[in-house]
This record gives structure tokens, sequence and C-alpha cells, in this order.
């Protein structure tokens, strides 16, 4: 009793206060939830513009990974072509030229050298596929990395309208007929 509590008498707080009747329990949740339905229909549109804005960021960014990829990838080729290259002219320049390499071949060092340039070209190779490898699953890893962060945003967008959908219903169904 707030007379009590103020310690005056019930018709002076009365008088002051003047008769101010409060609604019934079931006026109230329909008012509330007159008030609440329209303010979940605006956060699921803020959701659902939210989550347009995380698909194009997504894209953006993917496609900044591929470019950036695509340029590691040209950047690698072009210095493997190179060194390869510089490599082959090195093995063939192993070789004597003229009366040199004749007499190699008759004593059978020229075919050592071809020996040797096979493996090292062989090795040369395997090198250059194995760093190939090494940064196409290291970019495999980074997209999947990007995949899963877009995956986990949209699980939890999900998430969240999901609750205001429920949310939505909640406050329909308190939403009953005003009583009289």
């Amino acid at each position: 009793a707030l007379s009590r509590y103020a310690g005056v008498k019930a018709r002076d707080v009365k008088a002051r206060l003047g008769d101010t009747a409060l609604p019934s329990m079931l006026q109230a949740k329909h008012k509330i939830a007159s008030g609440m339905i329209p303010a979940m229909d605006r956060r699921r549109g803020e959701l659902d513009a939210q989550a347009q804005a995380a698909k194009a960021a997504h894209e953006r960014q993917r496609q900044a990974l591929v470019a950036r990829q695509r340029e590691a990838r040209a950047v690698q080729t072009t210095m493997m072509e190179k060194r390869q290259w510089q490599e082959a002219r090195e093995r063939q320049d192993r070789f004597r030229p003229g009366l040199g390499g004749l007499w190699d071949k008759l004593r059978g060092e020229h075919a050592r050298i071809r020996r040797d340039n096979e493996q090292d070209a062989l090795k040369a190779m395997q090198r250059d596929r194995a760093k190939r490898d090494e940064l196409i699953l290291r970019q495999i890893e980074e997209r999947r990395r990007l995949t899963v962060e877009r995956v986990q945003a949209q699980t939890h967008l999900a998430e969240q309208k999901r609750q205001v959908a429920e949310d939505r219903k909640r406050f329909e169904a308190m939403r009953t007929p005003e009583p009289k």
C-alpha cells in the first residue's frame, strides 16, 4: 500500500494522485504485444540487411583472396621458369664444345654428364612440383578458413532470425482481442 509506505492516509494519496486505474494483466499483455510485433518485424529486416551486407563483404573478401592467390601463383610460376632456364643453361654448359666435347664423348664422360644432368633435372622438377603443391595447399587452407568464417556468420544470423521469429510468434499469441 502506497499510503502505508508514505505514512499518509489513503484518501490523501487518492486525492493527490487521482483515480489511476491500472490495466488488467490481459490488457497489459495485449499492449506490450502490439508494440513488440512491429519491433520484431523491424529486427527481422535489420537481420536481413545485415545478412546481405555480410554476403557482399564475403564476396569481396573471396574475390580479393582469389586475385591475391592468382598473383602469387603467377609470380611463383615466373620465378620457377626463370630458374629452370638458368639451371638448364648451367647443365648444358657442363658439356665441352669442339674437340674437347668429342674427346669427352669418346672417353664416356659425355654419357656421365648427361646422366648427372638428367638426375639434376628430375630433382629440380620434383622440388618445383613440391613448392607448387605447398603453395596450392596453403591457398586451399586460406579459402577453407574464409568459407568456415562465412558459414559461422550465416549460422549466427540464422539463429538470430529464428529467435526473432519465435519471439514474434510468442507476442502474436499474447495479442488476444482486447478485453472489455
